[in-house]
């Protein structure tokens, strides 16, 4: 019985630290999440800015934003002008590759100029 109840501590307390150590990643994660989707409306609200003086958007983001911009995986952001006034910026996620889910997802932020 004793011999029972010690390997149950002992998986109790090698699956909290477990949990506990993923945890630590997703949250981590989540928040590189964050600051990219923040860092995509500012670089997309600066783009609507930029439109109004000019009359459209930019047809390369590093043409005006000092050069290559990275989301926070260390991977460039995507800018893709869809028409003269109409265009939307991306980070492909975590994993750095198109789709994906959850932290892998692509953030997108569309762009209107004004």
């Amino acid at each position: 019985m004793l011999k029972w109840l010690l390997l149950l501590g002992f998986l109790l307390y090698a699956g909290d630290y477990l949990l506990s150590s993923s945890n630590s990643d997703l949250k981590t994660n989540a928040i590189l999440k964050r600051n990219a989707r923040s860092e995509l409306e500012a670089l997309a609200s600066a783009c609507t800015e930029d439109s109004a003086s000019r009359g459209e958007l930019p047809e390369r983001l590093g043409s005006w934003a000092g050069g290559n911009l990275v989301d926070p995986w260390g991977n460039p952001y995507r800018y893709r002008r869809l028409e003269a006034r109409r265009a939307e910026i991306r980070s492909l996620g975590a994993d750095g590759v198109e789709g994906g889910v959850g932290l892998d997802a692509d953030l997108v932020v569309a762009i209107r100029a004004k």
